[in-house]
């Protein structure tokens, strides 16, 4: 690799808008770290601001700080609309690896039995009565949901569950081990009381 003389920018154009974009990056990237030990439905106990709320927010002002700055430093628009539609590809590619996948064999839970619904990380069920092509089902938060198709969950599925309904439902721990399906004695992690 040549080595090549670095000349600072001077112009303070190019100055306000690199700096106020990479300030914008920095607070959501503060956010996304925030979420990482909170939980995106956490509270910002310096704002009493809801995580995704403050997410939706740091979103919203990177996204301006880019556009103005794509016109501001006249960037090439079309090139960055293209680089957009590649890295969206190949992210939902990527969220596509997580999705739960399709058992060979029919899997028919029982009722009360915790199922995963979908491929968020709490959809999550206990399975409920037949209704209208699906069923009802508790959600692991509180509250019920109608859903469609059931995957079995995973050993972290019971996990979250058991740690979601202690939180957020006020169950015992072992009624939401029970739940869960775990045995009392499973090694958890979590904020809650206990072994979670």
């Amino acid at each position: 690799m040549a080595l090549n003389k670095w000349i600072p920018e001077s112009d303070p154009m190019v100055l306000r808008r690199v700096g106020k974009t990479g300030e914008e990056c920095a607070e959501l990237s503060k956010v996304c770290s925030r979420i990482t030990i909170q939980g995106l439905h956490g509270i910002d106990p310096s704002t009493n601001t809801r995580n995704s709320d403050a997410l939706a927010k740091e979103i919203a002002d990177v996204l301006a700080q880019c556009y103005v700055t794509m016109r501001s430093l006249n960037l090439d628009h079309d090139a960055i609309t293209r680089r957009v539609g590649v890295k969206e590809t190949q992210m939902y590619e990527w969220e596509a690896m997580f999705a739960p996948r399709e058992r060979s064999e029919p899997w028919e839970p029982r009722q009360g039995e915790l199922v995963r619904y979908g491929d968020g990380s709490t959809a999550l069920v206990l399975h409920g009565d037949p209704h209208a092509g699906g069923w009802h089902g508790t959600q692991c938060m509180g509250g019920s949901t109608f859903y469609s198709r059931t995957y079995e969950p995973t050993q972290q599925d019971r996990k979250t569950w058991a740690e979601c309904a202690v939180r957020w439902r006020n169950v015992s721990l072992d009624q939401a081990m029970q739940e869960a399906g775990l045995q009392s004695n499973t090694p958890m992690t979590g904020g809650t009381s206990g072994p979670l």
